[in-house]
């Protein structure tokens, strides 16, 4: 059975959450992890735009600055940090799986 849009957009979440942690565990990986994470966050938005919901302004500065980071330096790991909690507001506020979930 296909999944639908909710089911698609909760999933990515899950799997963004996963990079994350890695980001924080394997400090070796980063540079792929990074790039997996920034694919993600790229369909993620689209998936919304089509569906009149998201706003990414600041995820998007914040991947940016990421992906322009050295992962060895301090400043990796506060952008990362700062991400994260972007993200995790985005979803807080419920956007599109709580718009189109009631």
């Amino acid at each position: 059975m296909p999944l639908n849009v909710i089911d698609l957009i909760m999933t990515d979440r899950r799997g963004v959450e996963m990079i994350f942690e890695k980001l924080r565990r394997e400090p070796e990986n980063r540079p792929v992890l990074v790039a997996e994470l920034a694919a993600r966050f790229v369909a993620h938005a689209r998936a919304e735009e089509r569906h009149g919901a998201g706003e990414h302004h600041e995820t998007e500065e914040l991947r940016a600055a990421l992906m322009a980071a050295d992962p060895d330096r301090p400043e990796f790991g506060a952008t990362l940090k700062r991400l994260v909690e972007a993200v995790r507001h985005h979803v807080d506020e419920g956007d599109l799986v709580g718009a189109l979930g009631r």
